[in-house]
């Protein structure tokens, strides 16, 4: 395999992974939405799933 060919699989799984996180980020708003979790759980479970992208995102919005 050369290397361009292993950076070239690299990115496809990085894809996917992006995909996955997108989509746990997803439920836990559907979660969230239905009250069957808190904010606070939500932002929790965001954090452990995709680290620093919620703070970074409510720093922005100047929500923190």
């Amino acid at each position: 395999m050369s290397k361009q060919d292993y950076v070239l699989a690299v990115l496809r799984t990085t894809c996917v992974r992006v995909r996955l996180i997108e989509n746990e980020l997803h439920t836990i708003g559907v979660a969230l939405k239905g009250n069957l979790i808190s904010p606070e759980m939500a932002l929790d479970c965001a954090e452990e799933i995709a680290p620093g992208c919620a703070a970074v995102v409510a720093e922005s919005a100047g929500a923190v």
